[in-house]
């Protein structure tokens, strides 16, 4: 595993979950669906024990959406 992949990998886990609703609102490519070199790179992380035990997806958007400022209604 190089530096790289270890720099890649926090944002391209959270790409499809988080980022293209939140940021891109689903006008962006998703990875597993356009990207498939990507995902299959995406795969190989998540068999190693350490990365998958480390690694929560649910964690993670919980944060992002909530963290988001609440629209007052008129």
């Amino acid at each position: 595993m190089q530096l790289a992949d270890i720099r890649a990998f926090p944002h391209l886990f959270r790409f499809d979950g988080i980022y293209v609703d939140l940021m891109l609102h689903d006008k962006g490519a998703r990875i597993f669906q356009k990207f498939p070199q990507i995902a299959a790179w995406l795969r190989r992380m998540f068999a190693i024990p350490e990365v998958l035990e480390s690694c929560d997806l649910q964690v993670a958007t919980r944060f992002y959406f909530s963290s988001l400022p609440v629209e007052e209604s008129d």
